[in-house]
């Protein structure tokens, strides 16, 4: 895969750089969390197939899309059966994508963000997913801005209601001068 000599310019979306070694974690911070990634390498494909679901909001038949395969080899695949290495290749891509973009099925994207296109004139994730090479920049770019904007939109949903103000007074309307006032034969005057 090509990566996008933009996505780390000034002002683009940040992404954590990739280092050659591993960095070593101090003693006092006990061993590092895997990622999304170095777990998939353990898991069976079944996981790895419920993984990218869960993280992404996908039913089966998106999963399927995005594999490149159809839906009766998707269900062999949960079921026990293993892909080739083609295909395996393919699901480490997609789940080291959605890993960097610090993603993983404990807090999956809204499936709005991922099956709509978050801009104007752009391209959904799940159509930058379907293709042949999904294009690493693009596709990490706009997992980025979903995960934000899942953020945001759910960061509002948890919110507890604003206390909200008093009702104003009730305004009463101005009553009508009795008759047998003054005021009342002024206003005839």
């Amino acid at each position: 895969m090509e990566r996008d000599p933009h996505l780390l310019e000034p002002g683009k979306i940040p992404v954590a750089p990739r280092t050659t070694a591993p960095a070593v974690p101090s003693p006092e911070a006990g061993p590092a969390a895997p990622t999304l990634y170095e777990q998939a390498l353990t898991l069976p494909f079944s996981d790895q197939v419920a993984l990218l679901q869960g993280a992404l909001s996908f039913n089966r038949s998106q999963v399927a899309e995005v594999m490149q395969v159809s839906r009766p080899t998707l269900y062999a695949w949960i079921a026990g059966a293993e892909p080739g290495p083609q295909k395996t290749r393919r699901m480490l891509t997609l789940l080291g994508l959605v890993s960097r973009a610090g993603l993983c099925a404990d807090r999956p994207l809204l499936p709005r963000f991922v099956r709509h296109p978050l801009s104007e004139h752009g391209t959904s994730l799940l159509e930058l997913l379907r293709q042949d090479a999904p294009p690493e920049g693009p596709c990490l770019r706009t997992l980025v801005q979903a995960r934000e904007m899942t953020a945001r939109w759910t960061g509002r949903a948890r919110r507890p209601p604003a206390e909200t103000p008093p009702p104003p007074p009730a305004r009463t309307p101005p009553s009508a001068p009795r008759r047998d006032t003054p005021e009342f034969n002024h206003v005839l005057l």
